[in-house]
This record gives structure tokens, C-alpha cells and sequence, in this order.
């Protein structure tokens, strides 16, 4: 058993020596041990980059030596490419899946793929054969077997076709990154061939190696590359770059900008002599072992650094438009290297190169080289934060080597930890230093720990089927869920650190370094590093926490202190386990005296519970005190009084305080004015309802002294599982504008993830409205009287292929109680259609249809309008969820704002065709469009119209969509509608108008208005 006692917690640990090196046995099929082996590969390889067709012309000498038990009469080898091919690719149809445009939309001229033009040994070619549906993956069999101990070479030549920046292998204009790019042979180890192939999500599995690697390409390019530069010429060449920046260094910021600035010119010059052929070429060559890949990246633009530390030499490759945002870059890479260094074991290579980089990740690690794609901005660490996780690869992608397909979160998890204990150590924690930014978001959400940990109970607790950490790469259905091979491990490794103290967790971690360097470990390796450096078995808690997909929640339960015979206090404490996962706990109790100690216990049953003697009466308990565990609610821990977390202008969650987001705001309507008030959202778990996974009640007031009113809304809802799927309980009320609403609901979420599709979502709902002051809005389109209905909604969603499809459908009937004067059913059907159509165009499409039969009121009839009754401008907030926020069923037509035109049955369509105006390398769709609208709409039986039901209405516009703001222009419509009184009359208008504009905001899940101007 461990504790965790900061002070005390060595006590519980036997003292430990670091045990000699074992022989590594794996298990083999038959339960029988099977020694460990690793085949040896050399590649020699010569390539020309011609930077005008871009493309790789390559030749490739591989000798290959079998030190396996087997006879070998085939080897595998990865054309990885051929992903980049087309539509048909692994990688393609796995983007589909995912909703991803990266293949689909890109054109064919900026695809990738690999002809291997040639694959023979001694004279014979190879017969060769793709694996079945990845041609990424190719067979070649052997003119004879390779017995155990036997070599053979493999002569290859290929070509390459350098795609657009997909995904890893790509370029922009004249800027190359070369990664995953030659004929390279797979593993073949115990379990036999890794032909995995190249996916959405996973990395590689090679061979430690020897790489002679000659590059051809023009003379002024500067080239990054995994191993050492052997070319003197070029090292000249080099030394003259390193102390040009490092003059540069020494200047004013004033001369460093007039420099870059005339760097800038020279470098568009060159750029016009490559376009014309003008650059001679030269080759240079590099050399790298113990290695298991070899990438490298090339611009003419580059400005190299360099720095040191112990014998490696660390080369920083930087772009011009850059190179300030960049001025810290080399610290950021010497103190990454050094911390890694200490924590698990030394960098064995001599040399390291960090990349400025148009990687659409943001960053990327291959053997001695790492890619970075961010820059420093004023008060966040992107920079260190994306330069320490790349290099920290190097340890466990790099040096040790695990299998990245099958055991990915021993190299992503294990980085990751290393990341937040890395700014935990230098930083305290805080991932940015902007004033702004801690005001905005609170300044513990600006911490590294607390925005991952945030992240990781979204993902974890939103999706009750999400797979463990420990699962294949390729297996997981979402960047979403991958995510959770990253952040659980990580914090798993953070308590078992809290657990073990500092020294002996480094020193588990430098076993396993030491025992595993260049051999392929496997998540038994780490485990057997921990037991052996702890002498203790931590199976069951890698069990627990990487292996399943089990939570962690423990609950404060009852506290009873009471006078016993002897005069002190006797205490029991009642630990409650919610969830799966058992824990050694840490509790800490407050006496009324205030004095603070702790008890230990392991909580292993659904009540656990401490007992023990005091001298003062115990007034409360907390558990986890230093919020070491992953829990998903840890605000249930104590039995006091948690605190209070403020926030404002952003609605932030406190993982331990009860929150309370408050912010001032302002409303206006043309009858009552402008308001003043503001809006205020509580964040809670309250476990006297319903056994809630989380909770929020919100709150908002206005007063509006033109009228002398006051105007209010209340939101509650209440999130639960059920069947492990999510429900909400809410209840709303405002009264609003002349109206009081008010709703009680119950919504059932069928699928697995709350904002994923395929989803099925049913709601039922009681709704009391009454409408108390028909002056806020056209008197032709209310009716004031009381409206009790009850209703139940079905809302479908998919994501098909990259289309994203809704449909929803509602029956509301009236009820005759609470004075409630109808009698009417409403039945309303709404779909919803995006389809892309290239990269940068998709097309949009809304239908609605619904019907009324009964006596209704008139706010309740189906209209053409999209802001439904009112014809008064208001521009505000509301509080509340989208059902609270529901206005009458509408067409939507905008070019109708201002008509109010209302009937018993409606149907209507919009189509939007989309331009999307940015385009990133990495061809997704961009939340920045303009657009173009046609809509069309038919009512029959219109209210306060005589004339009869012939009137199709159409109008068409422009609009503009950016994030959060949708903003739409009508530009003509085909009637006019002239309002008399209490009727209207329509009359033909096929004329260009502008009349209006309406502007549409969602800016968060609980900030919802919109903006009518007309």
C-alpha cells in the first residue's frame, strides 16, 4: 500500500537499489519465453529534390540482417506516400470517417505518392505484390529464404511526388519538409510483420539503423536533417550563417527589423532565380546511427542558430518573418534537452535540429529533428510548450522506440506528463503570463495542469464508451478520443510521481530509460521498471489507469466528532466510492480550533471509513487535499464550505470551487428603451439531485427605467446518466418583454458522445407562457391570454462521410389547465443539410414544414419571418439554453424581417452556397465565409389576410459567416407587404431593395442573442 503523505510517504517505501541489467524475454503465442531480437538495417540512400515539379528522385541501397529465429521468405515495406494518392488510400477513407476534407478536396496536382520504380537483390527483381487496399504497404518476396543470421541487400530506386502540406511529407511554395519519404523496410520482432500502414492517428515502428543519406538540390538552400552534416563545403557555409545570426543577435530591435527587412528583399530576388532555373545545384551528405528514421527539411530562407548543451549541438532552422517571435527558441530547446536529461537519461546524439515549421499539427518529432509550426505571443508559451513536447519525443519516440501503432501512449502519454511537470517545475504551473487573460479566464484556468485536466474531463466524461489510453492508434474514432492516449496517462504519472516523491519516481523513470535504450519497450517494460526500482507491483494501478476506461470519483460522506469517555473526540469519517477505480486516499481535517492533520486509508469499497481519537471535535474533512487524483468532480470531496470561484466576461469552471460567472450587460427594445443589468451563471454539482454529473443555474435582470420595469430571467439544468447515455433535467422562467415563460423538461441523449454523431436526442417538456402586455409587439401577431401545452421533440443527427445532416421534429398540444384558453396541435418539422462541395465551397440547406389544427394564439402561428412576432429592433441577451430560447416556428426568410406574415401551415426552404476565404496547408474548412441565399416559403390560411392562399414568397441576399456571427443581407424579395391596422395586404415587387440586415450571434453554449436591424 502507498500513501500520499508528502512528508511521511519515504516510511512507506523499502529502500531500493537499481538492479542489474536482465535478459528482456517476451511471451510468444504458445506461452513459451521468446528472446528479444532486433533486425539490423543500413540505408544508403541518394536523393534530388527538384523544387519546380516537386518531387524525389531516389536511389536506395538497404542491407538487411535477419538476427530473428525465423526463416524469412518475404519482407515488407512502407510506401507511406501513397496515403497522399487519392481518395482509394487508407488515409483517405479513414479522413472521411472522421468528417475530415484533407484528400477529398485537394486538387490532384498538389497530391502525393511514391513509384517504386525498382526493387531488386543482386540481379533479380522481386516479385511484388500491395497489401490488400493499402498501397502504402508492398510485399516483396525473395528469391530465396533468409535464414537466422543471414543478410541481404535491396537495391531501389523510386520516385516521389511531394504533396501540398496534407499531413506529414509536404511543402509550400519553395519551404520542404521530407518526413516518411524513402522505401522503408517494417519491423518484423516477435509477433512478426508491422505492415500497419499510414493513418489519420498513430506514428512508426522502425528498425534502429545506420542512414548515409546524400541530398541534391539547389545550392542556397539550407538544410535540417536527422544525423550529422559530413560535407565540409557546406559546414563552411554553415559556420558563416551561425555568425551572421549571431550578430543579428547583438542588435537593436530597431536595426534587427531594418536587417530582416532587407533580408526580405534579397530573398524575393532569389525567389525570382528559382523560378527561373538560376540556382546551380550541390549535394551534401549526412550520416546518423542508432537511429530508426531519417527526415529532413529544406528552405532557402532559413536563418540557423545554434546552441549547446553537454556534447550535443542544437541547431535552430528559423524563418525569416519569425525570427523575433523566435528569440528565445534556443533556450526553450537547451532547458528541454537538460530536463530531459535529468529526468529520464541522457541524449545520445551529437547532434538536434529544431525546424520553424508549416506542419498542420503544429508540431512533429523524427529522429534529431523536431518541427514547430508556432511562434511566442505576448503572454502565452506556445512556443516552449510545442518546442518541449517535440524534443521530449526524442526520449521516448527517439531513444527508446516503443511501437507507436500498438503502445502510442507510451511515447505520447509519457511526453505529455513530462510537459506539465516541466511547467509545473519552471512556471508553477501557468501555461500563459497575460494579465488579460488570468482577469478574463480566472487565473486557474490559465494553468498548464488545470486546461489539460479540464480537457480531459470533457472528453472522458462526455463519452462513457471511450476507449482506454492503452488502445491501437488507428482503433480510436476521433482526434477527441485519441486525445485521451495523451492526458490520461499523463495524469496517472502525475499522482504516481505524488505518490513515490520526486527522487524515486525519477529513478523509475531512468530504469526504464536505461534498461530499454534503443529496444523497443513495450507497457510491461515501464511497469517492471516501477516494481523494480520500488520493489512494490504497480499492475493494479496502470490497470486501473491506462488499461481501462474505469473513473475516479470519491464523495465526502458523513462526519460524526463526538465526546467520548475518556474526554477527547472520537471521529468517524465516511469515504464514499462513486466510481470504479479504487485509490490510497489522503484525508485532511479542520478542528474548531482550526488546526489542520491527515489520515491515509485505501479505499477499496463503496464505504470506506476512518476512525480515530482527538483532542479538539472535528468540524470537516476533505479529501485529496492536494488535488493530486483525477477526479471528474472533485467539488463533492469536502464536507465544508468549498469556496467561491468568480469569473467574468467568459463563463470558466473551477474544478474545485463552486463558480459563479457574473458580467454586466445591456438591452434595448424601440417601447421600453435601454435596460441595464446583467447576467450570472452558477456552476455546481449538487448531488441531492439526481445524482448529477454536472449542474448550472443562470440568472439574469434588467431594468429599464423609460417603463420603470424590471425584466428577468432563471435557467436551471441538470445534467445525469441514465442507461449510460446523458440526460438533462431543466427548468426555465423569465418574465420578458410583456411574457412570462416558463418550461420543465426532461432530454434522454442516445449515443455515445454528447457532441458527436450519430445522435438521437429526445426531449419532453411542460411549457406554462403568458402574455400579460401586448405593447412590446405588433398587435396583429399576439394575443394576450395564457398558453399551457406540453411537448416532445426527436432530433437526429449524422455526419456522413464530410456532410453533417440534422433533421428534428415536435408535437406540442395545448392543455386545458391553469386557465390555459386553447385548444391546438402544433406539429413542426426542421432539417438541416451541409454538404462540401470542394475545398473551399459546400452548400447549405434548411427546410421547415409545419402545420397548426385548433384555436391558438397568434404568436404560436407559423411565420415566414425569422424573428417570429416582434416587429420592435432588440438587441441584448438572453440566459438560457437553446430551448428556452425557442421563438415561434418560422420560415426564416430574412428578406421578410420586417413582415410578420403568420398562417396555420408553412413550408419552406434556403439554400446557401458558402465560399470559405481562408484556406490553411491544411485544407480544412475555415469557420470565415461569404455566402449567397435564395429561400422560398408558401403559408396557407394567412392570419389578418383576406386574400386567398396563392403566394409563394421568395427573396435572395448575401451574408457573411465568422465563427459565432452569421450575418445576413437581403437583396431582393418578390411582394411587398403594406400593413393596415390589424391586416395586411401583399402586392407583387420584384425590385433590388436593401432593407435590412440580420445578424445572428451564438458566441458561447450559454450567450445567445441576435441583433435586428431594420
Amino acid at each position: 500500500m502507498l500513501f500520499f503523505i508528502s512528508g511521511i510517504r519515504r516510511n512507506f517505501i523499502r529502500p531500493f537499489t537499481i538492479l542489474p541489467v536482465i535478459a528482456v524475454v517476451t511471451v510468444n503465442a504458445s506461452g513459451q519465453a521468446a528472446p528479444y531480437f532486433q533486425q539490423s538495417v543500413s540505408y544508403d540512400i541518394k536523393v534530388s529534390l527538384d523544387v519546380d515539379r516537386h518531387t524525389l528522385l531516389g536511389r536506395e541501397t538497404l542491407t538487411y540482417i535477419n538476427h530473428s529465429p525465423d526463416t524469412l521468405t518475404f519482407v515488407w515495406f512502407h510506401l507511406y506516400p501513397n496515403a497522399y494518392k487519392d481518395e482509394r488510400s487508407v488515409f483517405a477513407r479513414e479522413e472521411e470517417e472522421r468528417g475530415i476534407n484533407d484528400i477529398f478536396y485537394t486538387r490532384e496536382s498538389d497530391r502525393g505518392f511514391m513509384t517504386l520504380d525498382t526493387i531488386r537483390t543482386g540481379t533479380t527483381d522481386l516479385r511484388r505484390e500491395y497489401k490488400d487496399g493499402d498501397e502504402t504497404e508492398m510485399k516483396a518476396f525473395l528469391p530465396r529464404g533468409l535464414a537466422p543470421g543471414d543478410s541481404i541487400s535491396f537495391f531501389m530506386s523510386f520516385t516521389v511526388k511531394i504533396p501540398r502540406f496534407i499531413s506529414r511529407l509536404g511543402h509550400l511554395n519553395l519551404h520542404f519538409e521530407i518526413t516518411q519519404w524513402y522505401p522503408k523496410i517494417a519491423v518484423y520482432d516477435n509477433t512478426g510483420w508491422h505492415n500497419d500502414g499510414y493513418h489519420v492517428l498513430g506514428e512508426f515502428y522502425g528498425d534502429y539503423g545506420t542512414f548515409q543519406v546524400a541530398v541534391t538540390l539547389p545550392e542556397n538552400m539550407w538544410v535540417a536533417a536527422t544525423g550529422i552534416l559530413t560535407d565540409e563545403k557546406e559546414k563552411a557555409r554553415l559556420a558563416e550563417m551561425l555568425d551572421y545570426t549571431k550578430r543579428l543577435d547583438h542588435l537593436s530591435e530597431k536595426a534587427l527589423n531594418q536587417q530582416l527587412d532587407s533580408l526580405n528583399s534579397v530573398n524575393k530576388h532569389m525567389e525570382e532565380n528559382f523560378r527561373a532555373g538560376n540556382i546551380p545545384l550541390k549535394t551534401i551528405s549526412f550520416v546518423a546511427e542508432h537511429v530508426h528514421d531519417f527526415a529532413w527539411a529544406c528552405d532557402f530562407r532559413f536563418l540557423v542558430k545554434k546552441t549547446e548543451y553537454a556534447n550535443t549541438s542544437i541547431y535552430l532552422f528559423v524563418l525569416p518573418e519569425n525570427y523575433t517571435a523566435w528569440k528565445r527558441a534556443d533556450q526553450y530547446a537547451q532547458d528541454a534537452v537538460a530536463t530531459m536529461t535529468g529526468w529520464v537519461g541522457d541524449y545520445i546524439y551529437p547532434s538536434l535540429c529544431v525546424v520553424n515549421s508549416f506542419n498542420p499539427y503544429g508540431g512533429m518529432e523524427y529522429n534529431n529533428l523536431v518541427l514547430c509550426a508556432v511562434k511566442d505571443q505576448r503572454g502565452f508559451k506556445f512556443l516552449e510548450e510545442v518546442i518541449f513536447h517535440e524534443i521530449g519525443h526524442q526520449w521516448f519516440y527517439g531513444m527508446l522506440g516503443n511501437n507507436e501503432m500498438a503502445d502510442a501512449w507510451l511515447d505520447e502519454g509519457l511526453t505529455q506528463f513530462c510537459e506539465l511537470r516541466y511547467f509545473k517545475e519552471k512556471y508553477n504551473g501557468s501555461f500563459n503570463d497575460s494579465w488579460f487573460m488570468k482577469t478574463l479566464l480566472g487565473k486557474e484556468s490559465t494553468t498548464h495542469k488545470e486546461m489539460f485536466k479540464k480537457q480531459l474531463q470533457l472528453i472522458s466524461s462526455y463519452n462513457p464508451a471511450l476507449s482506454p489510453a492503452s488502445g491501437k492508434a488507428f482503433s480510436y474514432r476521433s482526434r477527441q478520443e485519441f486525445s485521451n492516449v495523451y492526458l490520461r496517462p499523463a495524469f496517472a504519472l502525475n499522482m504516481l510521481k505524488y505518490s513515490l516523491g520526486d527522487s524515486v519516481f525519477t529513478a523509475s523513470m531512468r530504469t526504464y530509460y536505461r534498461k530499454n535504450l534503443l529496444r523497443h519497450p513495450s507497457g510491461e517494460s515501464l511497469i517492471s521498471a516501477f516494481n523494480e526500482t520500488t520493489r512494490q507491483d504497480w499492475h493494479w494501478f496502470f490497470d486501473e489507469w491506462v488499461y481501462s476506461n474505469k473513473q475516479c470519483n470519491f464523495k465526502a460522506g458523513r462526519l460524526y466528532s463526538q465526546r467520548s469517555a475518556g474526554n477527547d473526540y472520537r471521529t468517524t469519517f465516511e469515504v464514499i466510492r462513486a466510481d470504479s477505480i479504487v485509490m490510497p486516499l489522503l484525508v485532511e481535517f479542520k478542528t474548531e480550533k482550526d488546526s489542520l492533520f491527515r489520515r491515509q486509508l485505501f479505499a477499496d469499497k463503496v464505504i470506506n471509513t476512518i476512525e480515530f481519537s482527538s483532542a479538539d471535535r472535528v468540524v470537516s474533512a476533505h479529501i485529496d487535499p492536494d488535488t493530486s487524483l483525477l477526479e471528474f468532480n472533485p467539488k463533492n470531496n469536502s464536507t465544508g464550505w468549498n469556496g467561491l470561484h468568480l469569473s467574468s466576461l467568459l463563463p470558466t469552471e473551477s474544478f474545485y470551487q463552486n463558480t459563479i460567472y457574473v458580467t454586466p450587460w445591456l438591452r434595448h427594445n424601440s417601447f421600453s428603451g435601454w435596460g441595464y443589468g446583467g447576467m450570472g451563471i452558477v456552476y455546481d454539482q449538487l448531488p441531492f439531485l439526481f445524482g448529477n454529473e454536472s449542474c448550472a443555474l443562470g440568472a439574469s435582470t434588467y431594468y429599464f427605467p423609460r417603463t420603470n420595469t424590471v425584466d428577468y430571467a432563471f435557467v436551471f439544468r441538470n445534467t445525469t446518466r441514465l442507461f449510460e447515455e446523458f440526460n438533462d433535467y431543466f427548468l426555465n422562467y423569465s418574465k420578458w418583454q410583456g411574457e412570462i415563460k416558463s418550461e420543465v423538461g426532461f432530454e434522454y441523449r442516445l449515443g455515445q458522445y454528447k457532441f458527436e454523431h450519430p445522435s438521437h436526442n429526445f426531449l419532453l417538456r411542460f411549457s406554462y407562457d403568458e402574455l400579460f402586455d401586448a405593447r412590446y409587439y405588433d398587435p396583429a401577431n399576439v394575443q394576450e391570454g395564457k398558453d399551457v401545452t406540453v411537448g416532445i421533440r426527436y432530433t437526429a443527427g449524422l455526419d456522413h462521410n464530410l456532410s453533417t445532416h440534422q433533421f428534428d421534429v415536435e408535437i406540442r398540444k395545448s392543455l386545458n389547465i391553469l386557465d390555459g384558453k386553447y385548444d391546438y396541435t402544433k406539429i413542426t418539422i426542421e432539417g438541416y443539410n451541409d454538404i462540401p462541395l470542394s475545398r473551399r465551397f459546400s452548400i447549405t440547406n434548411y427546410t421547415n414544414a409545419g402545420m397548426i389544427h385548433g384555436t391558438y394564439p397568434a404568436q404560436t402561428g407559423l411565420f415566414i419571418s425569422p424573428s417570429g412576432r416582434t416587429i420592435y429592433s432588440d438587441f441584448g441577451c438572453f440566459v438560457g439554453y437553446r430551448y428556452f430560447l425557442d421563438q415561434a416556428f418560422s420560415g426564416g426568410l430574412a428578406g421578410y424581417i420586417n413582415e410578420n406574415l403568420s398562417g396555420r401551415s408553412l413550408l419552406s426552404t434556403r439554400f446557401d452556397i458558402n465560399v470559405n476565404l481562408l484556406n490553411s496547408p491544411k485544407g480544412q474548412i475555415e469557420p470565415l465565409f461569404i455566402k449567397v441565399f435564395f429561400e422560398g416559403a408558401k403559408l396557407w390560411r394567412l392570419k389578418n389576410n383576406s386574400q386567398d392562399d396563392r403566394f409563394v414568397f421568395f427573396d435572395a441576399g448575401i451574408g457573411i459567416k465568422l465563427i459565432g456571427v452569421d450575418l445576413d443581407l437581403p437583396l431582393w424579395k418578390n411582394y411587398k407587404v403594406v400593413h393596415d391596422g390589424m391586416n395586411v395586404s401583399i402586392h407583387p415587387d420584384n425590385r433590388l431593395a436593401f432593407n435590412s440586415i440580420l445578424v445572428r450571434f451564438d458566441l458561447t453554449y450559454y450567450l445567445q442573442f441576435a441583433l435586428e436591424m431594420k
